[in-house]
Formats: C-alpha cells, sequence, structure tokens
C-alpha cells in the first residue's frame, strides 16, 4: 500500500464528463523564481499573512496585453508614474511584497537606476537614516504628498529598490535562507502545490481557511492558454476531502456570486486534487479564460468554492 496518497477528482467539461487517476505522490517543487524571491524575505507572523510576487521579466515578454498588465504585480501600488524617480517596476527581473500594510516590505529586484531613486527622494525631502531614505512628516507640495504614502521608506542598493511600510522594518528583508519564507513549512509547501508560477498571490488571514494561494503557471508563449492554479491549506486530512468536493461542484455546476456567470464558462480542463500530507492541502488546476481571473475572485471573495 502507498504511504502518500492523493485523491484526484477529474473534470473534463468540454466532453462533458469525469474520470478518477490513481493515486499520486505530490511532487515538490524545484527552485523557482519565487521561491528565490521568498528566500529574501524573513518568516514571520506579518510576512505570512500576505505575498505578492510576480516574475516581472518572464511576463514582460509575453507581449499580449492580459500578460503584460500583470507583469508589476508584485510591486502594487506603484505604476508608470514612479519611473521619473527611478523606479521602472517593469524592468525589474521580479518583485515581491510581503506583509500586511502598514507593516510590509517590498523587494524590487533588478532594474532599477538606484542613484537616481536617491537623489529624486531627497530632492522631495527625504531624509537618509544610515542608507534608509525616509520620507519627510511635514510636506506641503503635491508631489511629495502623492508620493510619501506610498513609499514612507526605501533603500536603494545596487540595481534593486526595497521599500517597507510605516510601520515596517528593513530587517524583515534578510539573506539567509534558513530563516526566509522559503523555508516556512506551510509556505514552502504551497509553493509546491503552486508550481513554477509566474505571479501569486498567498494568503493566511481568512478564517475559514487556514491558507489560500492562487497563480498561474509559466506559459510559453503569449498566445498560451493560462493555466491557473488553486491551493488551500485545511486543518485536517477530512477537512481537505470536504473542500475538494465542494469546490469540484463549484467548477462543474456553480456560478460567480459577483458576475452570476457560470464558473464552468471559465474554466476547463479542470483537476481537483487532495494532497497529503501535514498541510492538508486541496489544488485545483485549470485552463481559466484569462490568467487575471483567480486573482479577481481572490480579491473579491468569490473562487470557486472556497468559503473566503
Amino acid at each position: 500500500m502507498r504511504s502518500t496518497a492523493v485523491i484526484i477528482i477529474t473534470l473534463l467539461f468540454l466532453s462533458g464528463c469525469g474520470s478518477q487517476e490513481p493515486p499520486v505522490p505530490a511532487a515538490a517543487a524545484a527552485a523557482t523564481p519565487f521561491l528565490t524571491a521568498l528566500g529574501r524575505i524573513s518568516a514571520t507572523d506579518n510576512t505570512r499573512k500576505q505575498i505578492v510576487f510576480s516574475e516581472t521579466a518572464a511576463m514582460v515578454k509575453l507581449t499580449e496585453g492580459r500578460w503584460s498588465q500583470m507583469a508589476a504585480r508584485g510591486a502594487q501600488p506603484f505604476g508608470p508614474e514612479m519611473e521619473q524617480f527611478g523606479i521602472v517596476t517593469k524592468a525589474a527581473n521580479w518583485s515581491i511584497t510581503a506583509g500586511a500594510a502598514p507593516s510590509h516590505v517590498m523587494i524590487i529586484d533588478g532594474g532599477q537606476d538606484t542613484a537616481l531613486v536617491k537623489s529624486s527622494l531627497q530632492k522631495l525631502g527625504y531624509t537618509l537614516d544610515g542608507d534608509i531614505l525616509k520620507a519627510p512628516t511635514d510636506y506641503h507640495e503635491a508631489l511629495t504628498a502623492s508620493i510619501a504614502p506610498l513609499l514612507p521608506q526605501a533603500r536603494a542598493t545596487g540595481s534593486d529598490v526595497l521599500v517597507a511600510g510605516r510601520s515596517g522594518t528593513f530587517t524583515d528583508v534578510t539573506t539567509d535562507a534558513g530563516t526566509s519564507l522559503a523555508a516556512d513549512a506551510r509556505v514552502k509547501a504551497i509553493v509546491d502545490c503552486l508550481g513554477d508560477v509566474v505571479t501569486a498571490d498567498v494568503y493566511t488571514t481568512f478564517k475559514a481557511v487556514p491558507a489560500v494561494a492562487v497563480g498561474v503557471r509559466r506559459p510559453q508563449t503569449s498566445a498560451a492558454t493560462a493555466q491557473a492554479v488553486v491551493c488551500t491549506a485545511w486543518t485536517s486530512t477530512d477537512a481537505a476531502k470536504v473542500a475538494a468536493s465542494q469546490q469540484e461542484n463549484a467548477y462543474a455546476t456553480g456560478s460567480s456570486r459577483r458576475s452570476q456567470k457560470a464558473y464552468n464558462s471559465m474554466y476547463s480542463a479542470v483537476t481537483v486534487k487532495v494532497l497529503d500530507g501535514p498541510q492538508h492541502l486541496v489544488q485545483v488546476l485549470s485552463t481559466a479564460g484569462s490568467p487575471s481571473y483567480v486573482f479577481d475572485q481572490l480579491n473579491t471573495r468569490d473562487l470557486p468554492g472556497v468559503p473566503l
């Protein structure tokens, strides 16, 4: 008898039939850019709360708008207006934000003109505290007033820009992978479940679900269909089996509360797996009509069959 079991439920919406696959063990993910990014964030109660990641360099190469528009998700809410200060989010290798505001930290990895960042922010009244640029607390210029709340604290080093929220601390950025989110048991299990994603969100703040993560796996071309993945953690194997059944039913017959559209018009080739292991994960893979669907539905608490 196999010691590791996975219950697999496959829904083939195009053919209108389902099939049962034999149990297979869940494979650990290889080192991915997402895991690399998590290796630079210390694992704390706050950084575990929410994580937003995007592998910008990969997504900007996908010229179709639906991909490139999501390329800098890990550096939200920064946009093109930050380029005048040397922060070009779409020039980064990747970006990640971890923790709940105002205690969050952000890393924009690579591609940044850090000399311009330092000089531009100092012209706006930012002051240096060691190597940390701190926003002024008393400002009158409209430009400073619009930038300071987005960028309370910054460090510009090498070609990277690090940002901390008003209550954030740069000690949450680490070079010790062993104490990072990449080494955290639950986060690592979720990353393994997500696989090689170019963008992902992870939340541990919902009462009904210990952890929920959504992502889109790496497409080979701009025209490729989006392979969405949803991973949820539960308190026991039995709870995970119930959750898997609820998600299976929602994808097959449910509708979005927000749009009233049937989920099976948005997702096809859905596979639901209950993964054995201490995190009691449920994994849902699907072909999504748009790469943004799972992120939009997480934000509006409308993921199929997940009680958020």
